[in-house]
C-alpha cells in the first residue's frame, strides 16, 4: 500500500504500517514464490548436471563418426570447425558425413553441437556466475544466441533461472 500522507525517514523512503493480519498472507506469498524459484533453480541444476546428449548409438559406432565426434568435443569450442573441415578430415563427402552421423547417433551434426554448448554453459557457470560470460566460454556467439537456444531447447530464458547469478550447485 502507497500513501502520499505516510511519514518519510531519511532519504525520502515512506514508512506504511500494515497491521499483522495484512502482513501475514503477504509474507505467505512471498515465502512461497521464493520456494517456487529455489526449486526451479534446483531442478534446472540437476538437469545441467546431469545432462547428456541424447543420442541412440549404434552397438558399433563408425570410427569416422567417432573422430568427428572427437574433434568436436576438444576444438569446437576454439574454432568452430565447418562441415567442409569435418569431412574433409574423415574423408567423407559433406552430404555422406551428414547422413552417416544422423544414421549412427540418431541427431544431426547441428543439434549434437548444440548440446555440447549447454552441456559447457553449466561448467562454464559453476566457474564464473555471469551469464555473458558463460555463454561466450561456452561457445555461443553471444548472450542473444545462447537465450534463443536454451529457450528453444528447455521452454525458458536464462536470464529468469539464472537471475542475479543466485546459482547453488550440488
Amino acid at each position: 500500500k502507497y500513501s502520499p500522507y505516510a511519514p518519510e525517514i531519511s532519504g525520502g523512503t515512506k514508512i506504511i504500517k500494515l497491521e499483522e493480519r495484512e502482513l501475514l498472507p503477504l509474507k505467505e506469498e512471498l515465502i512461497e514464490l521464493l520456494q517456487q524459484k529455489d526449486k526451479a533453480k534446483h531442478n534446472l541444476t540437476l538437469i545441467l548436471d546431469n545432462l547428456h546428449i541424447p543420442i541412440q548409438r549404434k552397438s558399433k559406432m563408425d570410427d569416422r563418426i567417432l573422430l568427428v565426434q572427437k574433434l568436436l568435443l576438444q576444438k569446437d569450442l576454439e574454432t568452430q570447425i565447418s562441415l567442409v573441415e569435418l569431412a574433409a578430415s574423415v574423408g567423407l563427402s559433406e552430404s555422406r558425413l551428414s547422413h552417416l552421423f544422423r544414421e549412427q547417433m540418431g541427431i544431426p551434426i547441428s543439434s549434437y553441437r548444440v548440446w555440447i554448448r549447454i552441456r559447457n554453459l553449466a561448467d562454464a557457470l559453476k566457474k564464473n556466475r555471469k551469464l555473458t560470460y558463460a555463454a561466450h566460454s561456452s561457445g555461443f556467439f553471444d548472450s542473444s544466441h545462447l537465450h534463443r537456444v536454451f529457450k528453444q531447447y528447455f521452454g525458458i530464458n536464462p536470464k529468469n533461472v539464472f537471475a542475479d547469478a543466485l546459482i547453488h550447485w550440488i
